[in-house]
């Protein structure tokens, strides 16, 4: 059956006509209303805005004046979307009479629920267009309305939830010209308060425009006090990009540029600057959010000269730059900035180079500047650290100086351009291997000057001149003296070669260039060469170093800027184990002043190895200009053996010491000139020598004792003007001159005065003279006194065991090394002698010895006679013989070499009797004893006597004549025809003893 409750089979109910008439007609009426409302629509849109009625534009007057803000504008026209364009706006802040906004158009999009529902006054969009901000008068700091902000554009749009969209932002704050873009949120400080209601809801302590109002004041202020720093930049502009984040606080990324920057720092300027910060913006102030970033093509500073010219003292190209900012109080535009990095890519100061730069300023402690730099040119670094004063006098950047510390690894011409240094002429041939190695710290006067300094160096591989040094390092001090000169100090110096060294200290006036070099060591001598004259490397050539090299200690001063010969070098040498001219030396110390005028070696002092000790000096004095030598002077003292001293004092002192020997080392003292080029004697030499020799000495083979010299030595010309010597016990005085003759032999001429010689020891000493270098094998016929022989003989001289006192005089000329040109005069006095007894009577004078009447037996004790000397012959013209009774008279001659006699003499037995009766009969005998004459011949130690008689001779003189010298021309008595001799001495008196 079919299932009645089922809806498709219950049957469909008519729909009655009318209902459907109604329904017909509520749709044509309504597709009625909607026609005419986009009618209405069409309409409406066609006309742009329609124009408030003038007291509305009055209500919304007085409603913004009741926020505290006062508005004026020409007209306001309302757009069918509900949104409000005004006209020629004017924005006045309560307390003032001018506008502090002015703008062309103004448009506005009010959110008008918000409005109706909560009676705050909302914006959903704001759009105006070439917009002035002013300062007010009363925050201006010139007392008037000023803008600084101008040809501003501006579209808003809110977001919802304070969120705007920044579409564009385009204008002029003071003289950058801004773009800005992006979103953000309104800081919640600026969110606007709900209207009062009638419902009585308190309002709120501050309306939103008095805060507002507030705000503007002070951004307008603060803006117009960084005007002196934009007006710098020529035409800025700036590029803002804006982020707001959840938090509430805004992200803003700023990049400003410029065409350049002349700031208020005289000649300071910058070419293409660019600067780039990030930056949050809350609460209406810029906080900073992370470094900033700058670039600028070039930056300079110039200095203007006296004359008016300008010269770069700073340029940089290619610069980039990192600033750590710092929040102030209110922003980073009342913070300092913190540090700044830089990195130029080429740089100059003053008129040196870099290939770069880059350092780091922390500025937190504004105007003191620390800082830190280092700067590459080509493969030298140098670095530096410090701090610098500075100051901002007049909007001007004053520097007070500073203090820095620096590294630097450089070549010398390097340091010298950054130094403003230049290296004087004659240290230009300074070289190095490598870059020299710096560091110290140095103080800058506000004048940018250098106060004060130390410098601590090194230099590997130096060169100048011959001087050659593996390293080099020292520390140098500068500083200024009290004239203001910057003077430069070096300590611990030390310098370095292969083979020696020396540390010492060097100073300098870097003004006037006057230097010292003080160094000491083991140092070659030929480093020194260049700095002395010729005479340098021969002294060298004399001494000849040991194992070691000396130890020296030299002082080199003048000026850099003068001629080399105006300066002045002291050498002090120690040197051991050295050879001089063949001399062993334990060791010899020299010491060396060269100056402009004078040389001298002051300080010469030498130690034998065999014994003994030499001091002197040598100088070289020079005549302006200081390059010709106006004399050379030698002057030293020796105590070593007279070998040595022969072969030290060369050909002069050898020369003047030949005739001698000596086994004690005598004291000498050497005074040598020699006349140089500027002398008006040149190249003639002039020598003093004073010696003292003890005994034993020879002169010539002759033992002499205690010899006193003094002597001349002058081209070819030798003068002993005093000579003091002893001699077989007595004791001698002469003077003596040496000539060279033509020949090229040498004459000696002499004057001398011997006293109390013993008369034997004389004539075994006179025996052995000889100028010949060998000693002579020929000696004297008489024995040295104290021998075997001398003991046992009798000779014509009596008893040598008792000699007499020999006196001597005389005076002559030598040939040297030719015996036979011996020639002199004088005269001799022998006393205190025994030199014979004779009995003429046999027994019978034996007998009367030991009566008063001494008949035939008397004794001789004295004896005088002029001397005559040539050929080797002594010719004695009037030898008298005396004793207490007798007298002998005597002529004739000795030869030295065959000791042969040739005498006359005559004998009066009793011619000294002058008393009584014995008076009496010495007169009647000598008489007849002047007819005998005694013939003496043969050896002087065995002569033989003839008798003969001559009674013609009783009436004449008492007196017997010599023969002549052989081989010498001979006057009418015999004696020789000498040339002029040198005339000897007159023998003093004979002192008679007081009888007690």
């Amino acid at each position: 059956m079919p299932d009645l409750t089922s809806k498709s089979t219950l049957p469909r109910a008519r729909v009655p006509w009318w209902f459907r008439l109604i329904r017909a007609l509520l749709n044509l009426a309504l597709l009625s209303l909607l026609g005419l409302q986009l009618f209405a629509l069409f309409i409406l849109s066609d006309t742009s805005h329609l124009r408030l009625p003038t007291f509305a534009q009055a209500a919304l007057e007085e409603r913004l004046q009741e926020e505290g803000l006062r508005v004026r504008f020409s007209s306001v026209e309302a757009s069918p979307s509900g949104s409000l364009l005004v006209l020629d706006p004017k924005v006045y802040l309560t307390g003032t009479t001018e506008p502090v906004i002015e703008a062309e158009y103004l448009l506005v999009e009010p959110d008008w629920l918000t409005l109706l529902w909560s009676r705050r006054l909302s914006f959903s969009a704001v759009r105006f267009g070439n917009a002035t901000f002013y300062c007010p008068p009363e925050n201006s700091p010139s007392g008037t309305r000023e803008p600084f902000i101008t040809n501003l554009g501006l579209n808003l749009s809110n977001q919802g939830n304070s969120w705007w969209q920044l579409d564009y932002l385009r204008g002029k704050i003071l003289n950058v010209q801004m773009q800005a873009e992006g979103n953000f949120v309104l800081p919640a400080s600026w969110q606007p308060s709900p209207m009062p209601t009638n419902r009585g809801t308190p309002p709120p302590p501050a309306t939103p425009a008095l805060s507002l109002a507030a705000r503007f004041r002070k951004f307008a202020r603060d803006v117009l006090d960084l005007r002196h720093q934009f007006d710098i930049a020529d035409r800025p502009s700036a590029q803002i990009s804006v982020s707001g984040e959840n938090s509430g606080v805004n992200k803003l990324k700023v990049f400003a540029q410029a065409a350049g920057v002349e700031s208020t720092i005289p000649s300071f300027e910058l070419a293409h600057p660019a600067l780039q910060l990030t930056a949050n913006w809350d609460e209406g102030v810029l906080r900073a959010l992370g470094p900033a970033y700058a670039w600028a093509q070039s930056v300079q500073y110039t200095q203007t000269g006296n004359t008016g010219t300008k010269s770069a003292v700073v340029s940089l190209s290619s610069v980039w730059a990192q600033l750590q900012l710092a929040d102030g109080k209110d922003g980073i535009f009342s913070g300092w900035p913190q540090q700044v990095a830089m990195y130029s890519l080429t740089a100059r100061l003053n008129d040196f180079a870099f290939d770069s730069l880059e350092g780091v300023a922390d500025l937190r402690s504004w105007p003191k500047l620390p800082f830190s730099a280092t700067v590459l040119h080509g493969p030298d670094k140098l670095s530096f650290s410090g701090r610098t004063d500075l100051a901002e006098e007049d909007r001007s950047l004053v520097w007070h100086g500073g203090t820095f510390a620096f590294h630097a690894i450089a070549s010398l011409d390097t340091l010298l351009v950054a130094t403003h240094q230049k290296l004087p002429a004659r240290l230009a041939a300074a070289k190095f291997d490598a870059p020299l190695q710096l560091e110290g710290d140095a103080v800058v006067t506000p004048s940018g000057t250098l106060q004060s300094a130390v410098v601590r160096f090194h230099a590997d591989g130096a060169h100048f001149e011959r001087i050659n040094l593996d390293s080099a390092s020292g520390r140098a001090n500068f500083f200024r003296n009290e004239a203001g000169d910057m003077l430069v100090q070096v300590d611990n110096a030390e310098f370095d070669n292969r083979s020696w060294q020396v540390t010492g200290s060097y100073s300098q006036n870097l003004r006037v260039n006057d230097f010292t070099l003080h160094v000491s060591g083991d140092i070659e001598p030929g480093v020194l060469d260049s700095y002395f004259e010729d005479w340098w490397p021969e002294v060298w050539k004399i001494v000849i170093p040991g194992g070691e090299w000396p130890q020296a200690d030299v002082v080199y001063a003048g000026n850099w800027d003068a001629p080399d010969w105006q300066d002045s070098i002291m050498v002090g040498a120690q040197i051991t184990h050295a050879r001089a001219r063949g001399v062993r030396m334990d060791d010899i110390f020299v010491r060396v002043d060269q100056r402009p005028e004078i040389l001298s070696v002051y300080d010469l002092i030498a130690h034998a190895t065999d014994g003994g000790q030499l001091t002197g000096a040598l100088l070289w004095t020079m005549n302006p200009p200081y390059e010709d030598t106006y004399e050379q002077r030698m002057i030293f003292e020796s105590t070593m053996p007279l070998p040595d001293v022969a072969l030290l004092g060369g050909p002069d002192a050898a020369q003047a010491l030949r005739p001698l020997e000596s086994k004690t080392r005598p004291t000498i003292r050497f005074d040598q000139r020699t006349g140089g080029s500027a002398n008006p004697q040149p190249d003639v030499t002039v020598s003093k020598i004073h010696a003292d020799f003890p005994s034993p000495l020879q002169a010539y083979h002759v033992p002499l004792e205690n010899a006193v010299a003094d002597i001349t030595l002058s081209d070819g010309f030798t003068d002993i003007p005093n000579l003091e010597f002893g001699l077989a016990g007595g004791q001698a005085k002469a003077h003596a001159t040496v000539t060279t003759l033509p020949d090229g032999k040498e004459e000696l001429r002499f004057s001398v005065l011997e006293q109390n010689t013993k008369q034997a020891d004389f004539l075994s000493a006179i025996g052995q003279f000889s100028t010949n270098e060998l000693t002579p094998t020929t000696t004297s016929g008489v024995p040295a006194n104290g021998s075997s022989e001398a003991k046992n003989s009798t000779t014509l001289l009596g008893d040598p065991s008792r000699s007499g006192l020999i006196d001597l005089t005389l005076g002559g000329q030598l040939i040297l090394g030719e015996p036979d040109s011996f020639t002199a005069t004088g005269s001799m006095r022998m006393h205190d002698a025994q030199l014979g007894k004779l009995q003429l009577l046999g027994g019978l004078s034996r007998v009367l010895a030991d009566t008063k009447v001494p008949l035939g037996d008397f004794v001789l004790n004295a004896a005088t006679s002029n001397l005559q000397i040539a050929r080797r012959y002594l010719r004695l013209p009037n030898l008298i013989v005396t004793g207490p009774t007798a007298r002998i008279v005597a002529a004739g001659t000795y030869h030295f070499t065959d000791q042969d006699l040739d005498f006359n003499a005559l004998i009066f037995p009793v011619g000294q009797w002058d008393s009584g009766v014995l008076k009496d009969i010495a007169s009647i005998i000598n008489p007849f004893s002047n007819t005998v004459t005694l013939k003496l011949h043969g050896k002087i130690d065995k002569p033989v006597w003839d008798l003969s008689m001559n009674p013609l001779r009783l009436f004449k003189d008492q007196t017997v004549e010599g023969p002549a010298i052989p081989g010498v021309p001979a006057k009418t008595d015999n004696s020789p025809d000498f040339p002029m001799l040198p005339p000897a001495p007159p023998l003093p008196e004979l002192l008679v003893p007081e009888k007690k």
